[in-house]
């Protein structure tokens, strides 16, 4: 008789957040939290961006654990949605963790999503779908997510494990990115895949960033000088107003230093146009 595993408890999380324009001010619209998910509105001047802490308060996921976080920008509203910490992916059992978030974005608003880099650790598996809409053209977005792969401090690296990451992005209806990253140790391990020259050429770290705003064109040049000037290898390109970086180290702290560059190239504008102006730097990745 072939014992089975045990049945054990899963994390579940839900969290909503919404934000609303009052005068000239935004302030909070909407909120809701229940399981492992918490949400936290640090103070802030009153002219100051509304803001965002999400908190995983399972310590991180694992096999069968789902978070899933909606946030919502309604028109004109300005704020910006991060998290308290680094999200850690933990071994698995076999089964994938799942983490669903949607952002939806009114006229003339202007949302940041810069939620700190998942850790995937060594047998760790998860799933990410990051779901954005843009009501039209009027609406601004810049979102970033990152992954780390191992614990480098730890000497760790990734030998099992499953990476999915799914990106769709619409502006008014229609689609105008979709992306999808998949890493699996099937055929060869991560870590193995990661050293190829197509890949990843040994990089333990990788980020995805997104800018969608008017005139951002011009921005282009602004990034990537900005990135020219750290120690990882990056890619900055334009289309059809839509502004994609994709970003490459072999150290996650190298990583951070550049997100945080790009992030500051970023609020610092491109010109009167720039709807992120007025941000002030981001604490994102200032742990």
């Amino acid at each position: 008789m072939t014992a089975s595993q045990p049945t054990l408890q899963r994390a579940r999380g839900r969290a909503r957040v919404g934000f609303k324009r009052r005068d000239d001010q935004t302030v909070l619209a909407d909120l809701h939290q229940s399981g492992c998910a918490k949400l936290r509105l640090p103070r802030r001047s009153k002219d100051a961006p509304g803001e965002a802490v999400i908190i995983n308060t399972s310590g991180g996921l694992t096999d069968g654990d789902h978070f899933d976080v909606t946030a919502h920008w309604a028109e004109g509203a300005r704020a910006t949605v991060t998290t308290q910490a680094a999200e850690r992916v933990y071994r698995s059992r076999g089964g994938d963790a799942r983490i669903d978030n949607r952002l939806e974005v009114a006229a003339n608003a202007a949302a940041l999503w810069l939620p700190q880099e998942t850790i995937l650790f060594d047998g760790g598996r998860f799933q990410r779908t990051l779901k954005i809409d843009l009501a039209d053209v009027s609406a601004h977005l810049l979102a970033c997510e990152s992954i780390v792969f191992g614990r480098g401090a730890m000497g760790e690296t990734v030998h099992a494990g499953h990476v999915f990451d799914r990106w769709r992005v619409r502006v008014a209806g229609e689609l105008v990115f979709a992306d999808g990253f998949e890493l699996s140790d099937d055929q060869d391990s991560p870590q193995l895949q990661l050293d190829r020259p197509a890949v990843a050429e040994g990089a333990r770290a990788i980020a995805t960033a997104i800018v969608i705003a008017p005139d951002a064109d011009a921005a282009v040049a602004q990034l990537r000088d900005a990135l020219s000037r750290c120690n990882i290898r990056a890619g900055v390109s334009n289309a059809r107003g839509v502004i994609v970086v994709r970003a490459l180290a072999r150290e996650p702290s190298d990583l951070r230093e550049a997100l945080q560059r790009l992030l500051d190239a970023i609020v610092s504008g491109w010109g009167e146009t720039c709807p992120f102006a007025g941000f002030g730097r981001p604490r994102v990745f200032d742990c």
